[in-house]
Parts: structure tokens; C-alpha cells; sequence
């Protein structure tokens, strides 16, 4: 008789019971139990796990590869395939407290459409585009690169395009329909995103997907690419998209910032900032703001380059739903005015809670 721990059966029965439970992710801590993510909340799942075992259960997710760079640079990010039915996690494993940990998300094997996540249509307007720079920006665990796999999903059923994309790690895997798509990872397929950006202009893409710009050398390359007769799609960590241009501009040195400014605001075609909620059935859906670069925005970009007019923006996009536009508080509205989520929760949700009172009160509407 033995005491050994069957580590690869303990990680497939906690992995099984997130899929069966459609948790959206697994936290795994030392000195703590196992905890799963459902519908926004987190929920223990077992017992207490000691430091070695959540080592070796996040080890069993691991090739010696991923192994050396998470002991070199303390935290690490890739894809985990434990079955052939297509199912993965998408995992951040991470030293706290010299101690081994992870977050592994559960990334769905089907390519859902705009129309399952209900995205509004003018999403795939923005998915149609000939060329240019087009930012979804949203915290993590948005859904910024479930929304972007189903614009993909809509070029390729409707286009027949050449489509690369670089991200870290893949996440959805797309099969060619109409389009000829290329997926590369990073670490797997390539060194760096920097190392691929440099080479896609050669690989014929009319469209380019980046997983995330997150430094300047990506930015430049997604600008370049943009300027050069490519449609580039990439995500951002912004919560507005009068942020997410400030965002996108504080890449670079103050000195460089008036000219990165000027050039997106002729390169840039679009924003879509997204955060999950849940409507009255506890169902998620997403919230979205939406800006197309139109005249006006561009006049406004342009306008002081030094210091974008965020307020200015902002009232554009909201008197600018004739080209498909809307603020995230208009979004909110409309789903309460729907009768999708309650009015309290659009408050709470609101960029201005104050403003959504008091429209909500202007309509007859009460919390």
C-alpha cells in the first residue's frame, strides 16, 4: 500500500468538475482549497492543498520548457490541452509568497458568433473593415478575446481572407471556413510578439489579430501594419475609449506622444470597450461601448494632441448612434429600457452613476 498522491488523476477530477459546473476559471493557492469561479463568484471545491501539491498539480499542466521560464521569470502564461475533445485553459501560473500558484481559465472549444454572445450586428460592420487599427479594450476576464474570436469567426464565414494571428497563449482555434487562418503562440511558434510582428507583412495577411499590445515596440508594429493596407485587431486594457486612447498613447516617451497621437487618430478606425455583466436570469452578456473613427472623432483627436478632450470624445460618441456608436451608460440604458437588467444595476455598472439616476428617474423609471 501506498500514500503517493496520483497528481494526474487529482488535476483531471478538479478539471472535470469546472467543466461540468461551467466554471470560468480554477484558482489554485497554497495552504488553501482549490476555488472555482461561477458567474462572478468564487467557490470553494475540496479540501485545503499544501504548497507541494499545488506545485505538482500545476506542474502536471507544464512541459520542462514552461517549467525553466516560470522558475526564471516568476510567472508564466500558455495554453493547457488535457483531452482530445478540444476543451483548454488558458493558465497564469505565478509565484506569491515563494509559493507555486495559478490561475487556469476554461476557454470554450467552440467558436461562438456575435450573435450567441449577443453582440449588437454593428459589431460585425466593424469586423469588415479594408484596413486600419481596431482596439477592444476591457479589464481582464472582460471578454475581450472571446469577442474577438467571434469577429474572426465572422471574416471567415463571410471572406475569403489570408488571417494570422499571434497571441499568448492561443486561446480558440479556428478552422478554415472561407478564410486561411494561421494561429502562432508565443513561446511556441515564435519568441516574442516583437520577433512575429516582424515578419507577418511577409506572411500575405489581410487581416492581423495581436493578442494584446502591451509595449511600444507592439504598438508600432500594429500601426505600421495598420498604415500599410492591413486590417489589425488587438486588445487593450482600458475601461473607456477615451481611455483606451490615452492608454494606447502612454506606451511611449512623453516626447514621442504628440506624433503617436496624430497617427492614430488617422489609423485608428475603431474601439469597442467591452465588460461582462449578468442580466435579471443570471445569464452573462456584455456591455459595450462603441466608437468608429469619424470625421468628428478624428477632429477631436487631432484637435489637442497633447492632451486628448476625453469630455469632447465622449459627446461624440454619444451623438454619434446614426454611424453605430453609443457610450457604455447609453449601452446600460438600453438594456434596462429592454428590460434585460434591472435599474440598479446599470447605476452600479455606469461610469457616471449619478448621470444614470438621474436619466433612469427622467424616463419613469425606479431603482
Amino acid at each position: 500500500m501506498t500514500n503517493e498522491i496520483d497528481y494526474a488523476l487529482m488535476l483531471k477530477q478538479l478539471l472535470d468538475t469546472a467543466i461540468k459546473n461551467e466554471a470560468s476559471d480554477i484558482h489554485l493557492k497554497a495552504y488553501s482549497k482549490p476555488y472555482l469561479r461561477l458567474k462572478g463568484k468564487l467557490i470553494p471545491c475540496g479540501g485545503e492543498l499544501s504548497a507541494q501539491i499545488v506545485r505538482n498539480l500545476i506542474y502536471q499542466t507544464m512541459d520542462d520548457e514552461q517549467k525553466d521560464f516560470l522558475l526564471k521569470n516568476k510567472e508564466v502564461d500558455y495554453a493547457y490541452k488535457p483531452s482530445k475533445d478540444g476543451t483548454r485553459f488558458r493558465i497564469n501560473a505565478y509565484t506569491a509568497q515563494g509559493e507555486t500558484e495559478a490561475v487556469l481559465r476554461l476557454i470554450k472549444s467552440e467558436v461562438k458568433s456575435t450573435d450567441s454572445l449577443r453582440l449588437p450586428p454593428v459589431i460585425n460592420k466593424m469586423a469588415t473593415l479594408k484596413d486600419g487599427l481596431v482596439l477592444v479594450a476591457g479589464s481582464t476576464g472582460s471578454g475581450k478575446s472571446t469577442t474577438l474570436a467571434a469577429m474572426i469567426d465572422y471574416v471567415n464565414r463571410n471572406s475569403e481572407k489570408r488571417i494570422i494571428t499571434i497571441e499568448n497563449p492561443v486561446e480558440i482555434v479556428h478552422r478554415d471556413i472561407k478564410a486561411v487562418i494561421s494561429q502562432r503562440e508565443v513561446g511556441g511558434d515564435t519568441d516574442s510578439f516583437a520577433t512575429a510582428l516582424r515578419s507577418v507583412l511577409r506572411q500575405n495577411p489581410d487581416l492581423i489579430l495581436i493578442g494584446e499590445i502591451r509595449d511600444k515596440e507592439t504598438a508600432d508594429s500594429a500601426l505600421q501594419a495598420a498604415q500599410t493596407g492591413h486590417l489589425v485587431f488587438s486588445t487593450i486594457h482600458a475601461g473607456t475609449a477615451e481611455e483606451t486612447l490615452k492608454r494606447f498613447a502612454g506606451l511611449y516617451p512623453a516626447d514621442e506622444r504628440t506624433n503617436v497621437k496624430r497617427t492614430l487618430a488617422t489609423t485608428l478606425k475603431g474601439v469597442i470597450v467591452q465588460r461582462l455583466i449578468v442580466d435579471k436570469n443570471q445569464d452573462k452578456l456584455p456591455a459595450l461601448e462603441i466608437m468608429f473613427n469619424t470625421d468628428r472623432i478624428q477632429q477631436a483627436m487631432l484637435a489637442d494632441a497633447d492632451d486628448l478632450d476625453g469630455e469632447h470624445i465622449t459627446k461624440v460618441i454619444a451623438e454619434g448612434q446614426v454611424h453605430g456608436m453609443i457610450t457604455l451608460d447609453q449601452y446600460l440604458m438600453k438594456l434596462v429600457s429592454s428590460g434585460v437588467i434591472e435599474p440598479q444595476y446599470a447605476i452600479n455598472e455606469a461610469v457616471n452613476p449619478l448621470t444614470m439616476r438621474q436619466a433612469l428617474h427622467s424616463r419613469g423609471i425606479s431603482e
